[in-house]
């Protein structure tokens, strides 16, 4: 009997201390997380309005261009039409000259370096016999690029986050050509 009165005191005791945290959850609820939760909110209904503010803008903006794109002079159209022949006749140009820069580097016409690669030789292979190492080669590189990259990101609208991708791209890009360039 003692048993069974010990066993139904420990119940009623592990139940009344249930129904206390029970009592209790609502009201933590009220002092803690429903605040937390209503600011959490108005700070995602604060940036929906920004960016229904910014999308709004860009549209805007967009209206604004195509209107002014259709109010243009047949002649203006012309020259613009006339830049951009103009501009992608200097990337032609810059290949050519890219082509002439990396022959002078190397120090062998285009048509030996293809040569060379033909009987199995590696870019890396063609360097050193040239008596240049991978050290010249990165510094040629980034030389050429550089100059390139800065002239795309002068001429382009790229935003700064864009401007930094494409700049640790180009990065990239000249430790791939040299891994493979040199990789034995």
């Amino acid at each position: 009997m003692k048993i069974i009165f010990t066993l139904s005191l420990l119940t009623f005791f592990i139940f009344s201390s249930q129904s206390v945290q029970a009592v209790r959850f609502p009201q933590l609820f009220r002092r803690q997380v429903k605040p937390e939760l209503q600011q959490q909110r108005q700070e995602m209904v604060q940036e929906n309005k920004e960016i229904k503010e910014e999308i709004k803008e860009q549209k805007q903006e967009m209206i604004q261009n195509r209107q002014q794109f259709k109010e243009m002079t047949q002649e203006k159209k012309q020259e613009l039409v006339q830049k951009r022949k103009e501009l992608q006749q200097s990337w032609k140009e810059g290949k050519i000259n890219q082509v002439e820069e990396f022959e002078e580097f190397v120090g062998l016409s285009k048509e030996e370096i293809k040569e060379k690669k033909d009987s199995g030789e590696t870019m890396g292979d063609i360097l050193e016999e040239q008596g240049l190492g991978q050290e010249e080669a990165q510094q040629f590189l980034e030389e050429q690029g550089e100059e390139r990259l800065n002239n795309l990101l002068e001429n382009e609208k790229f935003t700064e986050e864009q401007s930094t991708r494409i700049s640790e791209r180009f990065t990239s890009f000249v430790q791939r050509v040299l891994s493979r360039w040199f990789s034995n």
